[in-house]
C-alpha cells in the first residue's frame, strides 16, 4: 500500500534548511529550519527572493541562487559564510540545484543548507594545534642540539651525539 505524502509535510520535517524558488524569483517555500538558520520571519509567501534577502553582506549566499538559475546543469556544493546579525556569523554547507519537470524544463531552484559552524571551528582548532605541536617539536630538537654542542664545545662532538 503506497501512501502519498504532502510536499509541505516533507519540507517541514527535514533537518536541513530548504528554500524553493521558481524561475521568476518567487519564493515557493521555506522550511522551519531555514527560517531558524537564516533568522527570517514567517511572511515570505509569494515574495520575490530579493525582497526577503536584501542584505549586502551575504553576497556569497545570494550568488548561489543566481548560479543555480543561470547554470542549470551545475550543482554547487560548498561551505559559505552567512551573517545573521551583527556578531552572529555562521558557516553553512550549501547545495544548490535546479528543479525540473518531467520534460526536462527548469521549474525553479532548490537550495539546501546546514549549519556547520562548530565543525569548521573544530577543524581550525585542530589545524592550529597541529601547527603549534610541530613547531614545538622542531624547537625542542634545535634546543637539544644546541645544548649538546654547548656542553661538548671543549671536546670533539662524538658520533653518538
Amino acid at each position: 500500500m503506497k501512501k502519498n505524502i504532502d510536499d509541505k509535510i516533507l519540507l517541514k520535517n527535514i533537518e536541513e534548511g530548504i528554500i524553493v524558488v521558481d524561475n521568476d524569483g518567487t519564493i515557493l517555500d521555506i522550511n522551519p529550519k531555514a527560517k531558524e538558520l537564516l533568522n527570517i520571519s514567517d511572511d515570505f509567501e509569494c515574495k520575490k527572493y530579493y525582497e526577503l534577502f536584501n542584505e549586502i553582506e551575504n553576497d556569497e549566499f545570494h550568488q548561489i541562487f543566481l548560479d543555480a538559475v543561470k547554470y542549470k546543469e551545475f550543482v554547487r556544493k560548498e561551505n559559505i559564510k552567512y551573517k545573521r546579525e551583527l556578531n552572529d556569523d555562521r558557516v553553512l554547507y550549501v547545495t544548490s540545484s535546479s528543479i525540473r519537470d518531467d520534460n526536462g524544463n527548469q521549474y525553479g531552484v532548490i537550495i539546501s543548507f546546514d549549519d556547520v559552524t562548530i565543525r569548521e571551528k573544530l577543524k581550525q582548532k585542530n589545524s592550529d594545534s597541529s601547527f603549534i605541536f610541530v613547531g614545538l617539536v622542531g624547537f625542542l630538537c634545535i634546543w637539544m642540539f644546541a645544548c649538546s654542542i654547548w656542553l661538548n664545545a671543549e671536546n670533539r662532538i662524538s658520533s653518538t651525539l
